[in-house]
């Protein structure tokens, strides 16, 4: 399917989910949802895209979490928790660094990693569908 589809994905998802389901954050959390998934599907399945084995996907998998992990940090540090102050409370202001580099960084890694451990596992059973 590739990176273009894995985006729109992303897109599609975190829209529905703004439509359905009223944000308690302004917006700023499904910013961020889209922020880093789309750091952890894109470079993935780029890698996957070129080289499309085991060793390809565990590559993409890995470069994918490493770069939603960095990508989620920075992305907390600069823009969400800036935002998230702004518009909702200002209480973050004083934790900006311990939320973006403390709690994001362990909260990404476990989820990116169990994100790519059951792409891995279920992928080559879906494939059969997704490629009909």
């Amino acid at each position: 399917m590739g990176p273009v589809a894995g985006v729109s994905i992303e897109a599609i998802k975190v829209f529905v989910k703004f439509l359905t389901d009223p944000t308690e954050s302004a917006g700023v959390g499904e910013l961020s949802n889209f922020i880093v998934s789309v750091a952890l599907v894109l470079p993935a399945s780029i890698i996957y895209k070129y080289h499309k084995s085991k060793k390809g996907a565990l590559i993409g998998m890995l470069v994918g979490i490493l770069t939603c992990v960095i990508v989620g940090a920075l992305s907390n540090y600069f823009i969400v928790v800036p935002f998230y102050t702004e518009f909702v409370t200002p209480i973050l202001r004083d934790y900006r660094v311990q939320f973006a580099f403390g709690y994001s960084v362990a909260f990404n890694l476990i989820k990116s990693v169990a994100t790519s451990i059951l792409t891995y596992a279920l992928y080559k059973r879906l494939s059969r569908i997704l490629h009909l």
